[in-house]
């Protein structure tokens, strides 16, 4: 996520090399957004420029107000992050990084017969769907 006003928010796609000098803000170590973005960039052989940690928070919804502030680029899902898209930040995606991430959903099945557990279900999987 990057701020509309920054050069970036007007490409798709960066370059790790070009986040080099950028204020990355960063969720706090052990979040799975961190971790997804930490292996994500190990298989692809490169990592975040550390010295470049602007700031490192406890929670998305704070990443996605500090981008929003001006204070830097952040790591959020596009989930998360779609509904601030366009108004303001946009999302940019890392090239040579694939930071997709695997959700899984987590259920008894003997309960699947409860009608609020199987809408619920059809919920959540429409949703991962989209």
């Amino acid at each position: 996520a990057v701020p509309l006003e920054h050069a970036f928010a007007r490409r798709k796609r960066v370059g790790v090399e070009e986040l080099r000098g950028q204020p990355l803000i960063l969720r706090e170590e052990g979040s799975g957004t961190r971790r997804s973005v930490d292996a994500s960039l190990a298989v692809a052989g490169l990592d975040l420029p550390r010295e470049d940690v602007a700031l490192v928070l406890g929670s998305t919804q704070s990443v996605l107000r500090a981008v929003e502030q001006g204070l830097g680029l952040g790591f959020v899902s596009a989930r998360a992050a779609a509904a601030w898209e366009g108004r303001s930040l946009a999302c940019v995606g890392l090239d040579g990084v694939d930071l997709g991430r695997d959700l899984y959903l987590a259920y008894l099945p003997q309960r699947v017969g409860d009608p609020l557990v199987a809408h619920f279900l059809e919920f959540a999987r429409q949703r991962l769907a989209d």
